[in-house]
């Protein structure tokens, strides 16, 4: 959008010119009357027009308006800045810089132009890449969390398998084995029972010279004993037949299976669990 600006001199039209010297703005009547003798004549002005925005551009230094190019230092400059730094460089009038500028930029655009197609085919290539490598991402995204997932249900469902198994078998035969320990206590309760009682009716049968009434009622005490207590005297067993129970619940207990899995089939399962470690140890990095 170009700028409004009111002529610095009259301050009442609108301008249309503006003078690098005078650094102002000047409207048509105003530009005639200061520029018609012959100092000012050679002023640089610049028409104002509808399709341009024009801003002086002034010098850093002294806040003079610029007039040169130096092409060494590639800094636009002053009258004063010419005298005082650059008198010795290779200077260039603006519309000298302007015309080489223009050619240079005429070259850069006439080489976008060119390049113009190939950045539009790349353009397309890497916008196509793009989307195949949202697609693949998708995909291998969905089925590595599909498989990860089913893995780990897996991993979770064969540990509650074996744990129960191991559960169920630990329950089955710490049973089995309290009964036969419980039966060896009761053989062995039931053993020291016999012998005391038949220690008891050997003893009572015992005859320490006694004659007559006293030896018939010791022998007849002996007989009552003896038959009150003969199931008991017939439990007892002696070392032998004791030792032959014995090794009969050991064998009993060794024929037992062993709780735990099959060795084997848990070595191949530990060993597939190993491998899918290291299968998965670098996957992602």
């Amino acid at each position: 959008m170009q700028k409004s600006h009111i002529c610095d001199s009259c301050e009442e039209n609108q301008s249309t010119t503006y003078c690098m010297q005078c650094s102002g703005y000047l409207c048509n009547h105003c530009d005639l009357l200061i520029h018609q003798n012959k100092l000012t004549k050679k002023h640089q002005r610049v028409q104002n027009q509808k399709d341009q925005f024009f801003t002086p551009i002034k010098c850093r230094k002294h806040n003079n308006h610029v007039t040169l190019l130096c092409a060494e230092c590639q800094e636009l400059i002053c009258s004063e800045c010419f005298m005082q730094n650059h008198k010795q460089h290779a200077n260039q009038t603006l519309p000298e810089a302007f015309e080489i500028v223009q050619s240079e930029l005429l070259h850069a655009e006439s080489a976008l132009y060119k390049a113009t197609p190939n950045i539009q085919k790349m353009n397309e290539i890497l916008t196509e890449k793009l989307d195949d490598l949202a697609s693949s991402f998708g995909e291998i995204h969905t089925k590595t969390t599909a498989n990860f997932d089913e893995l780990i249900a897996l991993l979770i469902s064969k540990k509650q398998q074996i744990l129960q198994n191991l559960e169920s078998q630990n329950v089955k035969f710490t049973q089995k084995l309290a009964q036969k320990q419980q039966f060896l206590i009761q053989f062995q309760q039931q053993n020291q029972l016999a012998r005391q009682t038949l220690i008891q009716c050997k003893n009572s049968a015992i005859l320490t010279g006694e004659t007559g009434e006293v030896l018939g009622q010791k022998l007849a005490f002996a007989i009552d004993f003896f038959m009150k207590n003969f199931e008991k005297i017939s439990a007892f067993k002696g070392e032998k037949e004791v030792i032959e129970e014995v090794i009969e619940v050991e064998n009993e207990v060794k024929a037992m299976p062993e709780i735990c899995l099959d060795l084997g089939n848990l070595q191949r399962f530990i060993e597939g669990i190993e491998g899918l470690y290291l299968a998965i140890q670098d996957v992602g990095e």
